[in-house]
């Protein structure tokens, strides 16, 4: 199914054995006013399902919405009401900041939000409990909110190109971590408690401007068959 407003199209692609939605949304920046994309998010219930049973009925609703390179400010309300979205992109807008809604995407598995302007973090993002995999690379962080550390079944989390000069001490507790990118921030060195994450099978930090020595430290302290990306 695809719809258009303007220079807007949405295109909505079932997802298998009636498991919901897929919803892509291209074509330049959205308006503040209502847009055709909500009309197709509140009517996601209302298309035809190849079983119309009460489980595959309940079942059709948003759990993937691809909003990259929209020209967003903020992200829109209507994404909150969908409280089984399992896949959130929004890489290459212009976000600031993350609302303290986002607390309602407690479903939520993939959250990709690279490139654009982000200086915080909402303490809220401890609410992602299903949270596995969280990109923020190309921001302006400079540090993590302490909730971070409540994501407790992350496993992939890329940093890289922020403004980080020290590896955010949250990042310990994420005890199933298996990839970290810090590639490309000024980072002064890497805290002997990397070891803890023990399920670590990749390390970037390239162009970091880490000295050999400081690299050979790295390579001793993280666990054993972890890989250390340091030059491209």
């Amino acid at each position: 199914m695809e719809m258009q407003q303007g220079d807007i199209e949405v295109r909505v692609s079932r997802l298998p054995e009636g498991a919901g939605f897929e919803v892509h949304v291209r074509g330049g920046e959205i308006p503040e006013s209502r847009t055709v994309v909500e009309d197709v998010v509140e009517n996601l219930d209302c298309l035809p399902l190849v079983e119309m049973n009460r489980v595959t009925k309940t079942s059709a609703v948003a759990v993937k919405v691809y909003l990259s390179s929209c020209g967003l400010g903020h992200v829109p309300s209507w994404v909150f009401d969908l409280p089984r979205l399992t896949w959130l992109d929004l890489a290459e807008n212009q976000l600031t900041c993350l609302p303290k809604e986002i607390r309602n995407l407690f479903s939520l598995a993939v959250l990709n939000l690279p490139a654009n302007q982000l200086t915080c973090l909402p303490k809220e993002i401890h609410k992602l409990y299903s949270l596995t995999d969280l990109n923020l690379a190309e921001n302006q962080l400079t540090c993590l909110p302490r909730e971070t550390r409540e994501l407790k079944k992350l496993t992939e989390l890329y940093l890289e190109k922020n403004r980080l000069t020290a590896l955010p001490s949250e990042i310990r507790k994420l005890k199933k971590l298996e990839k970290l990118d810090l590639s490309e921030n000024q980072l002064i060195g890497v805290p002997p408690w990397i070891g803890e994450l023990t399920e670590l099978t990749d390390l970037f930090v390239l162009e970091c401007g880490l000295s050999p020595e400081v690299v050979a430290e790295v390579k001793r302290l993280v666990p054993q068959g972890c890989e250390v990306h340091v030059y491209v």
